[in-house]
């Protein structure tokens, strides 16, 4: 068969549009990862207060102060500090911590990060569990009783707050029936990723249980569905092999961008949970005022959220050849 004629083929062979196209991605990601470094490194020195009080107390003579402030580098000039500051991402270490000086913050970083990864892919895999079957549920029974009941559900997931959640889920199941492990406990252990994911996991379930509903009413409506039927297939037939398998590609793509979400968000839940993770680093480096170690947590966090969504929207185009083909 000749295609060399066919545009569609050309598209696909030619190894340039996905080459530029990546460049193009990479230089965006780079350009977004320093506005969010430059960002936060002016944040955090208009925000009153200074790292020397914190690290020395009130008894500290003023040339004890110096000193520590010419030790940091913080007696140097706005634009110096900036300068050094993106040589340590350069060179990856993104720096020490004010009060840790036998590390670097990257290392920091990569101690705790695959806690905060662990309870972000759990969260996704409940999200996932209770979402799915709902969304494709309500569809199926659309305006019914079941419809309602789902559509419920949904909005509750979504109006509950993790703040609320996560204390109630412990006071439950840790203080009264004791099944579960809480705050404190081994975080390696797996029944302890179970009470935080899942107060991640409910408003993900919910957000994700009402797209897929609409996604896959809007699909059982095309004509690719309706001659489906017409030929006599069953309906679980027409559902499972037609309908659903194009209704879940808006469906993964959400849930993708929403996965870098989960990445980012956890910091509540880690705290709640008295979890090690980037959200707990970030929230004891901004009440020590820890200046290197809060850039570095943004920074990982953004980097992390950025290659989400790359991956995102190759995992897209790997499973829908329309956006592949454009």
């Amino acid at each position: 068969m000749d295609t060399s004629a066919d545009p569609r083929w050309t598209t696909c062979g030619d190894i340039a549009p996905v080459i530029r196209y990546l460049t193009r991605r990479a230089a965006t990601s780079a350009l977004g990862l320093l506005g969010a470094a430059l960002l936060t490194f002016a944040v955090l020195r208009l925000v009153p207060g200074d790292p020397v009080d914190g690290l020395l107390g009130e008894q500290a003579t003023a040339a004890q102060r110096q000193d520590l402030r010419r030790f940091l580098g913080l007696d140097q000039p706005l634009h110096r500090q900036v300068v050094s500051y993106l040589g340590r991402i350069a060179d990856g270490s993104l720096g020490k911590s004010y009060r840790h000086r036998d590390t670097t913050v990257a290392s920091r970083l990569v101690a705790v990060f695959p806690f905060t990864l662990q309870l972000a892919a759990a969260a996704m895999l409940i999200g996932l569990i209770i979402a799915l079957p709902l969304g494709i549920l309500a569809a199926l029974r659309a305006g019914t009783g079941v419809d309602a009941a789902a559509t419920g559900a949904a909005l509750c997931g979504v109006a509950v707050d993790k703040l609320w959640l996560g204390p109630l889920l412990i006071l439950l199941f840790y203080v009264h029936l004791g099944w579960l492990p809480g705050p404190g406990d081994d975080p390696s252990a797996a029944a302890a990723l179970v009470l935080p994911a899942v107060t991640m996991g409910a408003a993900l379930a919910a957000m994700l249980s009402r797209m897929t509903r609409a996604s896959l009413l809007e699909v059982i409506r095309e004509e690719y569905v309706v001659c489906a039927r017409a030929k006599g297939l069953s309906e679980l037939a027409v559902i499972g092999k037609h309908a659903l398998k194009n209704a879940l590609i808006p469906v993964l793509h959400v849930a993708g961008l929403q996965f870098g979400a989960l990445l980012s968000g956890a910091m509540i839940t880690e705290k709640i949970f008295a979890r090690p993770g980037v959200g707990t680093l970030l929230l004891d480096a901004i009440s020590e005022r820890d200046y290197p170690v809060v850039q570095g947590c943004v920074l990982g966090i953004a980097a992390c959220y950025l290659l989400v969504n790359f991956a995102t929207d190759l995992l897209t185009a790997a499973v829908d050849p329309r956006i592949r083909l454009r």
